[in-house]
């Protein structure tokens, strides 16, 4: 820790939250052993219910232990070292979560790549929170931010939650609860991993596509190569080089299951999948139980799927969710004719192009007028000698001796407070523009007045870090493997960047386009008085024996000003080019030169020959073959984000080749 916390209860609670928070930031970041060491949904032991009253009309009667609600959700262990979740009961800001874990039990906790510290950092939701308010489905199909927006709604048995109107498994059967005490949720489920399900009676022989599925789960490939294991829980087929969850809670996994039944792998309602019936299979769409037509009591290890092949399409049957495997890219290879095969990537496109995630609208943990460094460095970024007159004339125009070096006025101006030639050192920020919310993008900045070209707008502040914490803060997103990251980093030269995800102003809402109209215009230097402290002047008084080093030279730090690149006229939003490499989500900024594609983040580290990277060692969570079978390059079209576990990850760090595969938290 940090610092040692005070003796006393309630604010030694207080010290050791923030203790952990500030490690967790400041800290070095690790991951958390998925997917290799795997740590299965644990139980709630905590929460006690039963069913009451009819078959008909059964309800959920829920209590929690106030005992077990002081042990720790993962081990159920007691302590004074337990850490409190900082979240609310499904986003109520009235009931706090009761539940409560140690440290280091929550930071391996990975069911459905939840990742603790992840989440504690500001990049995500700057809070300790349990797995409880993490949507399941979301969190693993790499949504790290959306999975934490909207409404949830939990698993009474164990440490899951989904979004109530868009992810909801399929299988599974919802509740009414009754509370004895406090009301809290209005509702819970059951997940369809804790109904008994019977295990598919394995086949001697692998038979054509019209009885099994032919081709593996994760890399698409058939048996000729490489011979496929068939999973006894689920129809899926596999190569055992294929999968990646080596240990499931410590123990060694069933080299007879696929990932998806190794981790109780769930399919969200409203999925494109490919269904068993009448010893074929067919494709298909999951609904909920309740649109099935004939009003009948749940089916525990059944779904309904609506069929869409055109001899049954629009109808509806019962089947076993054990006989469902969702349609990905990596089953084209199965379809029988080209229309088929059309179909089936139409179905897919429109279940990848769903516009199910709720919009996030997120701002900085603290305002800053003027960029500040992360840590002071031990020597000014510049040291400019101070000229006794800077020859600003009436006007105030940047044509004086700083300005035509594109430098900012001192503090010793002779227009002093008039100067135009100190911009940023005096922390301005023009009144002509606006935050606003947007539909689809988040916060945006709106103008609010005309405003004239060349005009600026406001400093881009935030932190100001090196290029060691730059590449820190980059890793812990590449090893999230977060699709939404929350990155706003500008490079200002080789050494320094500014970050202004976690402080900012308004320019940190500037939404991107591909036709901008604002630019940023990097100045050489602003008198940074950080750079001036007493600590300072008195090492260069010993140093040089005299005052007059500090006197004459002044400490200047670079900076990023927004201006308008042409006029912006009221009313229209204020966007900027981001001018960064490699492809990232799509972007949306709709102007007539759009590139379809957004920009990401620019890595100092350059991207290596081909030569090289058939050097480097595989860093995807896939085990190499051992020259039994040949890896053919994967397409953008197979690229999946659901249920497919060897996706190319958006999420990549910066610089890299968009063609490796993903990293995970424990690589």
């Amino acid at each position: 820790m940090s610092s040692t916390p005070s003796t006393s209860g309630t604010r030694y609670l207080a010290d050791l939250q923030n203790n952990v928070k500030d490690d967790l930031v400041n800290g070095e970041y690790s991951g958390n052993g998925y997917p290799y060491k795997y740590t299965a949904a644990r139980y709630r032991f905590n929460l006690h219910t039963k069913v009451v009253g009819t078959k008909d009309d059964g309800k959920l009667e829920a209590t929690f232990n106030k005992t077990h609600s002081k042990m720790c959700i993962i081990c159920k262990r007691g302590g004074a070292n337990l850490l409190s979740c900082e979240g609310f009961q499904n986003g109520k800001t009235k009931i706090v979560c009761t539940t409560q874990f140690h440290l280091e039990c929550i930071k391996t906790y990975n069911d459905g790549e939840f990742f603790f510290q992840y989440a504690a950092l500001p990049e995500c939701q700057n809070r300790l929170l349990c797995p409880l308010h993490c949507c399941y489905s979301c969190n693993k199909s790499g949504h790290r931010q959306s999975a934490y927006y909207g409404k949830l709604i939990e698993c009474h048995r164990c440490l899951r939650s989904y979004h109530k109107d868009t992810c909801i498994p399929c299988g599974s059967k919802e509740w009414e609860v009754l509370w004895k005490d406090e009301m809290m949720e209005e509702s819970m489920l059951e997940c369809p991993t804790h109904f008994d399900q019977k295990e598919p009676k394995a086949p001697t022989k692998m038979k054509k596509f019209a009885c099994d599925i032919t081709h593996c789960h994760y890399c698409g490939e058939s048996e000729e190569e490489d011979e496929l294991t068939k999973c006894k829980k689920c129809p899926r087929v596999y190569h055992q080089n294929c999968v990646f969850v080596k240990r499931i809670d410590g123990e060694v996994a069933d080299k007879n299951q696929c990932d998806v039944c190794r981790e109780n792998g769930v399919i969200r309602q409203n999925t494109p999948v490919l269904a068993k019936f009448n010893l074929h299979f067919w494709l298909g769409i999951t609904r909920k139980w309740d649109d099935y037509p004939d009003k009948i009591d749940h089916k525990s290890g059944m779904i309904v799927v609506v069929w869409l092949d055109k001899k049954g399409k629009g109808q509806k049957s019962i089947v076993p969710l054990n006989q469902v495997v969702h349609l990905t890219t990596k089953y084209l290879k199965m379809a029988r004719g080209e229309e088929e095969r059309k179909q089936w990537e139409d179905e897919v496109a429109k279940f990848k192009s769903r516009e199910e995630f709720p919009v996030i609208y997120k701002k900085v943990t603290k305002e800053l007028k003027k960029a500040k460094f992360y840590k002071v460095p031990e020597e000014p970024v510049h040291k400019i000698k101070m000229d006794k007159n800077c020859g600003c004339s009436d006007d105030c125009s940047n044509n004086c001796a700083y300005g035509s070096r594109l430098l900012e006025c001192p503090p010793s101006c002779r227009k002093c407070r008039n100067c135009s030639n100190r911009f940023v050192s005096k922390g301005k920020c023009s009144k002509k523009i606006r935050l606003v919310k947007t539909d689809k993008k988040g916060y945006g900045v709106k103008a609010i007045k005309d405003i004239e070209v060349g005009e600026k707008l406001a400093e881009y502040s935030g932190e100001i870090i090196s290029a060691a914490e730059r590449a820190k803060r980059l890793s812990l997103i590449d090893m999230a493997d977060d699709l939404e990251p929350n990155r706003y980093l500008m490079d200002i030269d080789t050494r320094w960047s500014i970050d202004s995800a976690r402080k900012g102003n308004i320019t940190r809402y500037i939404n991107h386009s591909c036709d901008a109209n604002t630019e940023a215009l990097h100045i050489n230097g602003t008198v940074d008085c950080s750079l001036m402290s007493f600590k300072r002047i008195l090492i260069s008084v010993i140093q040089s024996g005299s005052f007059k080093l500090r006197k004459n030279v002044l400490p200047y730090r670079p900076a990023v000003i927004i201006r308008a690149r042409r006029s912006i006229k009221a009313g229209e939003e204020i966007t900027l080019h981001y001018k960064m490499n490699n492809l990232m989500e799509i972007c949306l900024c709709k102007s007539i030169n759009c590139s379809g594609k957004k920009k990401r983040a620019k890595s100092d580290e350059k991207d290596e020959d081909d030569e090289d990277d058939k050097e480097q060692p595989s860093t995807s969570r896939r085990q190499p073959t051992s020259g039994k079978r040949k890896r053919r390059p994967v397409k953008e079209e197979e690229v999946d984000d659901e249920e497919n576990h060897n996706q190319l990850s958006t999420s990549q760090r910066p610089g890299k080749r968009q063609c490796k595969p993903r990293k995970f938290f424990g690589t």
